[in-house]
């Protein structure tokens, strides 16, 4: 189990992480590859999505340096070690794998997530 509450505590918001850095990190993951992005700023959104087909196989945070990426899709993983983030990588974004304070995720986010453990998408519906 990977305790994102230790995740979020260790990376918190800060102003040298802008949306431009997670843009721009977004872009070089996806570089080169079929894989796309999607994230909506005029929304607020708080996670910048990668996308294999339909397929959410990535998320970068815009307001903290923190990446979760699946693991077995490449080369997110590698790319990903070029940037100042925390990656965590999951199995898929399915896979609950998650666990972490109620009262930390809602501190975080404004909102929480319904279960414990939970999965990479979960985390991202209750987030966003």
């Amino acid at each position: 189990m990977i305790d994102f509450t230790a995740v979020l505590t260790a990376n918190p918001p800060r102003p040298s992480w802008t949306d431009k850095d997670a843009l721009d990190m977004a872009m070089t993951l996806i570089d080169g590859t079929p894989f796309t992005m999607d994230w909506d700023a005029d929304a607020g959104e708080e996670w910048i999505s990668l996308l294999d087909d339909t397929a959410r196989i990535g998320m970068i945070s815009t307001s903290r340096p923190v990446a979760v990426l699946a693991e077995d899709r490449e080369p997110l993983g590698a790319r990903a070690a070029r940037f100042a983030v925390h990656s965590v990588t999951v199995p898929s974004f399915t896979s609950q794998v998650f666990v972490g304070s109620d009262t930390d995720l809602r501190a975080a986010f404004g909102s929480a997530v319904d279960v414990t453990p939970f999965s990479a998408n979960d985390l991202w519906f209750a987030t966003i």
